[in-house]
This record gives structure tokens, sequence and C-alpha cells, in this order.
């Protein structure tokens, strides 16, 4: 059987979605708390950031904005992992899902 390559596209964008839903979901709340002393605050934020624009790099014809919005999730993704490890778990599988789809998106940016 050979792969579906025509899906590329789609399987691109609905990653893209995916991420940006589960940081809108997961930090949306520490951003509308606003409380600027707290570190909590300032990862929502780039967190949020680097989703919008890993969504908006995909509408340019040029990698670079993709790129360095899945590396800036790829470092607070293995951060976040690296804090919540405890064995094999339910939220550090959803981070190893997080740094798999940010190095999908730095290894091939917007193919």
């Amino acid at each position: 059987m050979k792969p579906w390559k025509k899906l590329t596209g789609l399987m691109s964008w609905l990653l893209r979605l995916s991420i940006l839903m589960f940081v809108a979901t997961h930090y949306l709340p520490d951003i509308q708390r606003f409380n600027p002393r707290l570190f909590s605050f300032y990862e929502a934020a780039i967190f949020a950031l680097a989703g919008i624009f890993l969504v908006a790099g995909g509408f340019f014809n040029r990698h670079s904005v993709t790129i360095f919005s899945a590396l800036v999730l790829l470092v607070l993704s293995v951060y976040n992992a690296v804090i919540v490890f405890d064995g094999i778990t339910g939220i550090f599988s959803i981070w190893m899902l997080m740094i798999s789809g940010s190095l999908y998106f730095i290894v091939n940016g917007n193919k």
C-alpha cells in the first residue's frame, strides 16, 4: 500500500490547528488572569504568540516564520516535558506530541 502524498497539505494544516487549539485550551486561562509577576503568564504569552505565528506562517511562501515559531514551541515543550516528567503519564505524552509536532515543522517548514 502506498502512502497518500496528496493529504500532506491537509495533515500539515490539521497539525498547525491542533497545536493552536492545545495552546489556547492550555494557556488561555493564564493569559486572561494577566498577572505579569508570574512566570506562567510569560510562558503562556510566548506559547500563544508562537502558536499564532505557526498558523500565520503557513500563509507565507518563506519558511522562516514557521521554523522560528516551531523552534520556540519546541524549546518550551521540552522545558515543560522535563518539568512534568514523573514516568510515562498522560500529560507527559501530550508534551511529547507537542515536541513531535514542533520538530515536524522545523524539518519540513511550509511544505
